[in-house]
Formats: C-alpha cells, structure tokens, sequence
C-alpha cells in the first residue's frame, strides 16, 4: 500500500464527507407594496436623496446640487422572495414613483428606539 493511498484513507475516516448545499436564491424584501394589485417585495439596491442647497448658486458644483435630486434603484421579488421580472415589467411610471415614495416615507419615518 502506498503512502498516498495511507493518506487517502485516514483522512476519509477522520473528516466526514459533507453535502455543500446552495446557497437560496431566496431574498427578504425591505419592504412590500403591490403592483398591479400583486403583493410583492421591494429590494432598495441604491439610494441617494440630496438636498437642495440653502447656499447661493454659485458656491455648489452643479445646478443639480443647488436644487436637489434623488437617486432611487430597486429590485421586484415575488411573496415568497424569488426574483419577479414578470411583475416589473408589468410596472407603470406611477408605480415606480409610487414605490420610491413610500421608501422615502419609511425611511424619514424610521425610530430605531
């Protein structure tokens, strides 16, 4: 018997074989809402709100800073947490609008104590 061999068999005894399982394509939302009258789950995936400046024109680098802008990207999972491109291409311009204000609501409404 050769060393190897020795090797292969003592490590088979003393390490069990271990099943990897996958890991979930399963995701928790952050928050839910509807679309289409379908309830689904909303992922932020970025967010950026800046506000305008209170400063004059001249002293902020662009005129999008000196009015302000939001930046609102997200993703559409099904109840359950599996990924819905079916539901968000059922999405209108007012659902959209619609789902970024309610994150901004829940956000500017959140008590962590």
């Amino acid at each position: 018997m050769k060393l190897r061999d020795i090797i292969t068999e003592m490590s088979d005894n003393i390490i069990p074989q271990q099943r990897v399982r996958k890991p979930s394509k399963r995701i928790v939302g952050d928050f839910t809402t509807t679309i289409a009258g379908i309830p689904c789950q909303i992922v932020v995936t970025h967010a950026h709100k800046q506000p305008a400046s209170s400063s004059s024109r001249h002293n902020v680098d662009s005129d999008w800073d000196y009015y302000g802008y939001s930046e609102f990207e997200f993703d559409v999972y099904d109840r359950k947490g599996y990924p819905a491109p079916w539901l968000e291409r059922k999405m209108t311009d007012q659902d959209r609008k619609r789902i970024e204000q309610e994150y901004w609501e829940k956000k500017d409404n959140y008590d962590p104590y």
